[in-house]
Parts: C-alpha cells; sequence; structure tokens
C-alpha cells in the first residue's frame, strides 16, 4: 500500500490514479450435487445457492485482477479512512452460500434477503446510510429488471469494517471515492513541421503514423471531397467534461450530416474544471472549421463523427470521481448511442461495482470500451484489465514524427510512460511532447501517456465502423486486429502479430480497418504441368470491394490459366480502390514442369529461455523470414516436430501439440508467396526444460531443381517416414 501511495502522486487523472480498497473473506463454493437436476427458473428466495445458475454456482471472480476485497484488513481501512474518501464505502450484498451478489444479468439475491441484509449491515456499530443529498446514490438497474444489490454507507472505525467484512452476506466493501492525482496541466503544444494540415485545422503528426489520413480518403463523395469521416457513429467521452470556451466542441458541431453534440454531467458542474476531457475529446473527433468564423485548431481522428460528452469528475481535486456516478455516466453515453465509450482513466485495483456494470453493457448491447492502459505505472490499471469487454490501449513511443518507417519502441524505466503487459489490446503512438489537441481558451495543447492512446482509437473504431456501419462489434474489432503490426516496434520484431506479451495486436492501421488495402498477394500453385488448367486468385489485407486487373487482361479476384510448355510464367495483378484510387501488385512465378515432393526441415531448432530459472512461459518466434527458394519450389505444408527428452528423438510431424503440456503450433503468415520458407512458430518453456522445435516442410521440387537453402533448412537428418 506505501508503495501504491508513492505512486499515486505521479499519476495523470488520464492514467487514472486512484488509492482505494477493500476486502471480503472468501466464501467456499458451494459443491454441486451431480444427480440434482438444473433449474432454470426465475430466482425465488427458496432456491439454494446451486440452482441459482446451470449447471452449477456463478464461477469465482477472476483471480488475475486486483479486486478492492483481496485487500488486508488494515490496507483497507488505511485507503477507506483516508481524506479523500470520507470514510464512505459501497457495500455489495449477496446470498449466504453464494460468492457474488450478480452475475450475467440477473442479481442473485432475492428482495427478502436483501432486505435483511441491509438490515444486519445497518447493526453493526458506527455505520450508518451516507447524508450526502447531493450525490447520485440510486443503484443502476440490471438487465433482470433489479437493482444493483448494493448500498452507500459510511464506515466509523477499523473494527466496524472487520465486523462487515465478516457478515456472510457481504460480498466486498469498495471505497466509495475514485481520488485522481494529475492530469489538468494544459501544456502548450509547439507546432512541428511534422503536423499536417487541412483547411487551415492542423493534423496532429500521429496521424500519418496510423493511417488515420489515408483512412479519411475513403469518405471521399462522388465530388471527390472527403465528406464526413466516421459519420453516423458516436463516441462517448465520460471524463471531466468540456470546457463551455471551445467552441470546436461545443458550437463547431452542427450539420444534416453531423448533430450538435450532446454534453451532460453527474455532478455539480457541467463544464470542464480541468482540461482532460477537453483534450481527449478533441483528440478523438474534434469537427473541421472550414468558414473562419472561429480560431482553428485540430482536425479530430474521426472529425466527421458524433459526440457525447459526460462529466463525472473534476480530475484535479481528491475526491471528484465516486464509483456511482462514474457508473451513471457510462449508462448516459450509452442512453445516447454511443457506440464507442472512452474511459481515458484507470484504478490500480478492480472495483465490483464498475466490473459488473461494464459487463452488464457489454452483454447487453454492441458498445466497445476503451481505456486507457496506465501511465507512470508498470501494470495495465483497471477497468482496462477487463478482457474481453475493454480494449486496453498503450502508447509507443515514435523514432521519427516525421516518418512512420523509422520505427517504434517501448517507453522504458521505473515509471514508465505506458503500462504493457498481455492485458493491452492494442498501441496507439506518442513521442516526447505529446501531441496538439484543443484546450478551451488557448490555441492549441498537448496531450499525451496512454490517455492519447484512448482517444486515437477511439476515433480509429469510429473510421472503421463508419464505412460500414451495420457490422458486428465483433467483426469491427477483427478487422483492427488483422490491420495490426509488430514489425516496426523494437523488441517485438519476432513476435507473431496479436500474440505480444506487452502491446497485444501491435499498432492499429485505421486505413486497412476502414477497408483500404496495403497489401495483395496471389494465391495458387506455385507448380504445374504442361497442358493443366490451374486458377489464381487475388488476396488483400483490406476488405473494400477493389477491382482487380490481371496483366493478361482478365478482370476480377480469380484467373484461370492453362500451362504451357515446361518453363516459368509470371503473373501480376494491379488493384485498385476506386474510392481513393490507391493501388496495389502482386506478382506469382508459376513454374510450368514435372514436381516431386519433398521434404525440408528448419535448422537451428527453435529454442527460447525465460529471463529466470523455474519461470516458464510462451514465446512467439518467426521462422526463416524472408528466406526464398529456388523458383519453381513451393511449399505445400508446415508442420512441427519436438525433440523428447533424451535430445535425439524427434517425434512425428504436427501442426498443433497442446500448449497446455507446453507444446507448440506451427503455422504458415497469411498473404506469403509459395516460394518463402515463412512460418509462425509458438513454443514453451517449462521453467526446467526448454522446448526444441523445427519445422517440417513439405514442398513441392520441380525435376532437376534442389529447393534446399543451406544455413535455413536440412534435409535428410530424420530417421523415421515422411
Amino acid at each position: 500500500m506505501q508503495a501504491i501511495a508513492r505512486a499515486f502522486v505521479l499519476f495523470w487523472c488520464a492514467l487514472a490514479v486512484a488509492g482505494a480498497a477493500g476486502c471480503v473473506r472468501p466464501v467456499p463454493k458451494m459443491p454441486v450435487e451431480p444427480d440434482e437436476p438444473a433449474n432454470e427458473a426465475e430466482p425465488t428466495a427458496e432456491m439454494t445457492g446451486e440452482q441459482w445458475q446451470s449447471p452449477g454456482v456463478p464461477p469465482p471472480r477472476d483471480p488475475a485482477l486486483p479486486w478492492f476485497r483481496s485487500y488486508p484488513l488494515d490496507d483497507a481501512w488505511r485507503e477507506l479512512s483516508a481524506p479523500y474518501n470520507h470514510n464512505a464505502a459501497l457495500v455489495i450484498f449477496k446470498r449466504a452460500e453464494l460468492e457474488r451478489g450478480y452475475f450475467a444479468g440477473t442479481v442473485l439475491i432475492s428482495e427478502d434477503e436483501l432486505a435483511r441484509a441491509r438490515g444486519r449491515l445497518l447493526k453493526v456499530g458506527k455505520v450508518a446510510p451516507l447524508d450526502d443529498p447531493g450525490a447520485a446514490r440510486e443503484m443502476p438497474r440490471m438487465p433482470d429488471g433489479r437493482a444493483y444489490p448494493a448500498m452507500v454507507v459510511q464506515v466509523g472505525s477499523r473494527e466496524a469494517l472487520r465486523e462487515i467484512l465478516e457478515l456472510d452476506t457481504v460480498e466486498a466493501v469498495e471505497p466509495l471515492f475514485l481520488p485522481f492525482g494529475f492530469g489538468c496541466a494544459l501544456d502548450a503544444y509547439t507546432p512541428i513541421a511534422a503536423d499536417g494540415d487541412i483547411f487551415g485545422n492542423r493534423i496532429p503528426w500521429s496521424f500519418s503514423h496510423l493511417g488515420i489520413v489515408e483512412a479519411w480518403n475513403l469518405y471521399k463523395n462522388e465530388n471527390d471531397a472527403i465528406y464526413f469521416p466516421g459519420a453516423g457513429i458516436r463516441i462517448g467521452v465520460v471524463d471531466t467534461g468540456v470546457f463551455e470556451t471551445e467552441d470546436q466542441l461545443t458550437t463547431g458541431f452542427g450539420s444534416i450530416v453531423q448533430p450538435p453534440p450532446l454534453h451532460h454531467t453527474v455532478v455539480a458542474k457541467i463544464w470542464d474544471d480541468c482540461g482532460h476531457g477537453t483534450r481527449i475529446a478533441g483528440l478523438a473527433t474534434a469537427p473541421l472549421e472550414t468558414q473562419s468564423i472561429k480560431p482553428r485548431k485540430i482536425a479530430g481522428v474521426a472529425w466527421g463523427a458524433d459526440l457525447t460528452t459526460v462529466k463525472y469528475n473534476s480530475g484535479v481535486i481528491l475526491g471528484a470521481g465516486q464509483v456511482p456516478e462514474l457508473v451513471a455516466a457510462i449508462d448516459l453515453a450509452v442512453a445516447d448511442g454511443a457506440r464507442v465509450v472512452n474511459l481515458a482513466l484507470g484504478t490500480p485495483f478492480a472495483s465490483n461495482f464498475v466490473y459488473d456494470n461494464i459487463d452488464r453493457i457489454y452483454r447487453n448491447t454492441q458498445t466497445i470500451f476503451v481505456a486507457a492502459a496506465g501511465t507512470f505505472v508498470k501494470d495495465v490499471q483497471f477497468p482496462a484489465s477487463m478482457y474481453p469487454q475493454v480494449l486496453a490501449v498503450a502508447i509507443v513511443k515514435s523514432r521519427d514524427k516525421a516518418n512512420p518507417q523509422a520505427g517504434y519502441e517501448l517507453y522504458g524505466g521505473g515509471l514508465p510512460e505506458s503500462a504493457y503487459g498481455p492485458l493491452v489490446a492494442f498501441a496507439a503512438v506518442n513521442g516526447d511532447g505529446g501531441v496538439p489537441t484543443t484546450g478551451g481558451g488557448q490555441n492549441l495543447v498537448q496531450l499525451g501517456g496512454s490517455s492519447s492512446g484512448t482517444a486515437h482509437l477511439s476515433g480509429i473504431i469510429a473510421l472503421a465502423w463508419g464505412k460500414d456501419p451495420n457490422v458486428t462489434r465483433e467483426k469491427v474489432i477483427e478487422r483492427l486486429k488483422k490491420s495490426g503490426s509488430l514489425k516496426l516496434i523494437s523488441g517485438e520484431q519476432d513476435l507473431v502479430p496479436g500474440n505480444s506479451a506487452k502491446v497485444g495486436y501491435g499498432i492499429p492501421d485505421a486505413y486497412v480497418a476502414a477497408g483500404g488495402s496495403r497489401t495483395a498477394s496471389i494465391i495458387g500453385p506455385s507448380v504445374v504441368l504442361p497442358g493443366t488448367s490451374y486458377t489464381l486468385t487475388v488476396s488483400t489485407d483490406g476488405w473494400l470491394p477493389t477491382t482487380v486487373r490481371w496483366n493478361t487482361g482478365e478482370y476480377g479476384r480469380s484467373a484461370t490459366f492453362t500451362a504451357g510448355p515446361a518453363g516459368s510464367v509470371i503473373h501480376s495483378v494491379t488493384v485498385t480502390n476506386p474510392i481513393d484510387r490507391k493501388t496495389v501488385g502482386a506478382q506469382r512465378e508459376v513454374t510450368v514442369g514435372p514436381t516431386h515432393k519433398r521434404v525440408l526441415y528448419s535448422e537451428p531448432a527453435i529454442v527460447r529461455y525465460p529471463p529466470s530459472w523455474f519461470k516458464g512461459g510462451v514465446y512467439d518466434v518467426k521462422v526463416n523470414t524472408g528466406v526464398v527458394m529456388p523458383a519453381g519450389c513451393a511449399v505445400l505444408n508446415v508442420l512441427g516436430q519436438r525433440l523428447d527428452s533424451s535430445y535425439n528423438n524427434w517425434g512425428p510431424p504436427l501442426s498443433y501439440l497442446s500448449l497446455v503440456t507446453h507444446g507448440y503450433t506451427i503455422t504458415r503468415p497469411g498473404g506469403v508467396a509459395a516460394r518463402n520458407l515463412d512460418a509462425d512458430a509458438r513454443v514453451w518453456h517449462n521453467g526446467t526444460h526448454a522446448i526444441r522445435v523445427k519445422v517440417h516442410y513439405a514442398i513441392a521440387e520441380p525435376d532437376g531443381v534442389d529447393c534446399n537453402v543451406p544455413g535455413a533448412t536440412v534435409h535428410g537428418w530424420y530417421p523415421g517416414p515422411l
């Protein structure tokens, strides 16, 4: 707790840095009688615990999350009694025989039991209902129509807290307040040459690194003008509100396509008194100013999207944010129709109440939640740590703001500029000095930390969804994942995109996520016999319709050819996007002649070691990246072979061996040419022994051609059947 307190003063409100605690003694799970039939009727007070949900009781909460209730009593009381918490606590109730009071849309405690549980709570000495008529205290309604089973009280002593936690009808005790540290300073932004311009509005330099401006070009209309990128998708920014004086976010909206923004509050004042919410909303969706009526600042990522902001705290003063207000603010944004909810906030511990209510919305709507991984902290903060309900965003540092090809690196240091870890979904781009955004009466201010990552990603989601508004949330996220790449992040080059233990799916490409194509490949045979027919098909990384023209004059994604005499043929295509007229090309060499099958093996064996002994882990390794066999050679399949503990006995070739037993997976990257030996291997170290694997390549080899590539592959060492 002392470490948390020291770190607290360094946090930004974007990250968010709260300190609070709560704990509850674990309640043993009730055994399920195997011969008792499942009861799926509406819950009643008479039902036993195992009947609440078939086939058994609700599962325990994720032990990986740092729940309030896991804190020792002394630490919990220290946080609860801190000046910013005012001894105010949110108490969550449950049935005595269950671990939870709510699960998957259902309140798991009857009204009678809830009334008795409240009565028992208020009989504890120095416990009383919180007398705060100006605050929102009504618990939200859950999908089953009942209120969330909790109430707010003041706890007057450590002994009272102990007694509360010993009640078998109390699931958890959480501090009511979410205290925030710094994050409101409006540091001026100094324009740089890497920034762009559109109608006099500054384009933040980071947009070129994320494919954002190219995604705007996919919104061109019949007059070749960019037409409201992200139109029809509403972004909800739950934060500190916006400045009344920021014209771009108050009176700057308004057209048939883009309605005026909606600004709400769940606290006393509606307008921003911090500046953090103004910066987030501006970077995500500040509209263009084209008439020179108002001061021009920046164009937001999705400057044609709709905007809702909800103020739930002031950010700069301790005790400004409260747990019920946060949930009420999220509900307001969703009620407005926000498809994307931006949460540039966080705490180092998980709240049952916030978790359950975000999960409620996630299960019952198509909302995408985006949250900050954390700034000046090492571990991913809550609610970004909620997976899969929330997309956690980190940031990586650009090596050259003017040149996306220069690559990126992770932030380091004792308290890094961004948290990383397996719960991170994506990484946006930032750098020294941050990126420009809106800031009230000032011309330009800057935004850094993982807060800037949430604004970038929320806008990119709007750009992707706006091009295909009828698809599901899952489809949009799938396209985002497909667009991500790790190849330019220092230290991450050997990781398969999407499998990074630090930055998830890497840096999203707004252009590809919105449907544009950056690469194309031709799929089909590399070797055919003379006189036979064969079909080649074009694949792209985008999803919008394109025009495909072959060098032989055919149009369409697939074309069929007849092989001539022995030799080779080069097939090429040009793929054109009709909206922005961007073209990409691909070619494939097809060898005509007799072939035979052959097996090659990667060399040397794949092995990875953990940083310390007895600490196992999973490792994603790129094998033979860019290595090309001679013309006519073609990879038919890839498998893997694991060396047994005897170190001289290789097992049979398999594409998959259960990772649960420290196995491996061997796959081919999408879109690689048949001649390339590229393979992706996922291997384990079990903590005491290395896992050694070789890639088994089944290839088609033309007669008279040696497809072996010395140093990359070897043939003939495997003694068993091929």
